[in-house]
């Protein structure tokens, strides 16, 4: 006799109608009408066929805290998870690069990176994951829209630099009118250090004799993010 899986959904398990209204729900008010677990829900319906997703997605959003948490987990942790396999693993990381391609995207058509909310949430889909410290330059047109992201440097989990030169020639290369400096802390913690000031305000005065404007230095985590420009660490 044929077994059926346990986790299998049959055409008119109640499982199946519930992703259905979620759909409906998400088509009908837009993504605010969706807790965190309902949108992961979906997200993993994409990699899951046929399956009740609901368990795996409060079992993530349980493990890790929170919904970023989840898209900025490593594969490795994803699959420690019971229930998430390789292609649970590669949907998280896949919707991740398309909100960071999204961001970049809307970037390079607007002049919205001078809303400081948006420069946060696109620093922190390019960066807030990396395992180790990364620190880049956005270098921005007249108009503030993105032309280029330069990596400056890569360093260890705990320590990076970015020598200022190296940011004034970037943005002489690429003819920006302007600057801002984005890093992460693998920690989690985006709290600014000592050296993240004095970062700033070499990298300012180095930018300044070439006639380029640094408009932010943003820190992000996991837990967030912080401003050294709207903090006047500067």
């Amino acid at each position: 006799m044929r077994r059926t899986h346990p986790t299998r959904i049959p055409a008119r398990h109640p499982a199946a109608g519930h992703r259905q209204r979620l759909r409906a729900r998400l088509s009908r008010a837009g993504l605010d009408a969706l807790d965190d677990h309902e949108i992961l829900e979906l997200v993993l319906g994409l990699a899951i066929r046929g399956r009740d997703t609901k368990p795996l997605a409060r079992a993530l959003l349980k493990q890790f805290g929170s919904f970023g948490r989840v898209l900025d987990a490593p594969a490795s942790d994803l699959l420690a998870v019971p229930g998430a396999g390789p292609a649970v693993a590669a949907a998280l990381q896949t919707v991740k690069a398309a909100g960071a391609a999204y961001l970049r995207d809307h970037a390079a058509r607007t002049d919205a990176l001078t809303n400081p909310r948006l420069v946060a949430d696109y620093c922190r889909a390019r960066f807030a994951g990396e395992p180790q410290e990364v620190v880049a330059a956005l270098l921005l047109d007249s108009r503030h829209r993105v032309v280029k992201t330069a990596p400056l440097s890569r360093g260890t989990v705990d320590r990076a630099t970015a020598f200022p030169r190296e940011v004034a020639r970037a943005a002489i290369e690429a003819g920006a009118a302007a600057v801002i400096l984005c890093h992460n802390h693998p920690s989690g913690n985006p709290d600014p250090s000592e050296q993240d000031r004095v970062l700033t305000r070499e990298v300012e005065s180095a930018l300044r004799a070439v006639g380029v404007r640094l408009l932010d230095h943003v820190v992000v985590g996991r837990e967030g993010s912080r401003s050294l420009g709207k903090t006047g660490v500067r």
